[in-house]
């Protein structure tokens, strides 16, 4: 899990970065076509290379995110396991797969703060210009206090707690259905398990509408979200 995001998120950089910027443009009233966004970008630092700007962050917060999100869930099947029942199934899926994501996203709220303002352009880059993730944190700790890492904490937890509860619910009656379905004889496969991720991945998108949240980059150049997207 953990590779696979951390893999998945670097090669998708740059689609970050500039959803990072359209949202900050839009917030000081000087948004800009997507293309003069991209350019604009380019134009500010490294060239295109400007595009993976924060791409370290991510790639540390959605790995080590993933890794503790199913670290997590693991430990809380193990202990539900020896649980009397007295829950609906269903709600029992909901309260792990919420609270493994809740731990996921506390624990790399920090990350996610250094992200948010690497990705940063225009005034906001000057502000936040930062030479690594230790330095950032380092940084932000000593200016801001430490608990300026978790700022915008509450709404990240609000938009991705429940969307995950939702979501493993979800999968996990289509798995076990799938399952009294399927011939005793006949694996899993698969494509069975992605198509019962997707359909699970819909209805919690369709239950839930994730909010946007706008928090972490701290007053004086817009907001941006707060969101873990594990």
């Amino acid at each position: 899990g953990s590779v696979a995001g951390a893999s998945v998120s670097a090669v998708l950089q740059p689609f970050d970065t500039l959803r990072t910027r359209l949202q900050a443009d839009a917030t000081t009233g000087t948004a800009r076509p997507v293309g003069a966004t991209l350019r604009a970008i380019a134009a500010e630092g490294h060239g295109v290379s400007s595009l993976w700007r924060g791409s370290t962050a991510t790639v540390l917060r959605v790995g080590g995110g993933a890794g503790l999100h199913f670290f997590s869930l693991q430990l809380l099947r193990g202990a539900a396991a020896g649980g009397s029942g007295q829950w609906p199934q269903w709600v029992g899926d909901a309260a792990m797969g919420g609270t493994a994501r809740a731990v996921a996203v506390f624990a790399m709220c920090p990350l996610t703060t250094v992200k948010t303002r690497m990705e940063a352009s225009g005034a906001a880059a000057s502000r936040f210009s930062y030479a690594s993730v230790p330095e950032a944190l380092a940084s932000i700790s000593r200016r801001e206090g430490v608990r300026a890492l978790w700022r915008g904490v509450l709404p990240a937890l609000g938009a991705n707690a429940p969307f995950s509860a939702v979501h493993y619910a979800c999968y996990s009656r289509l798995q076990a259905e799938i399952a009294r379905r399927r011939p005793a004889s006949s694996p899993s496969s698969p494509a069975t398990n992605f198509a019962a991720g997707g359909v699970a991945s819909a209805l919690a998108t369709l239950a839930l509408p994730s909010p946007s949240t706008r928090c972490q980059r701290g007053g004086g150049y817009g907001e941006m979200r707060g969101d873990v997207p594990l």
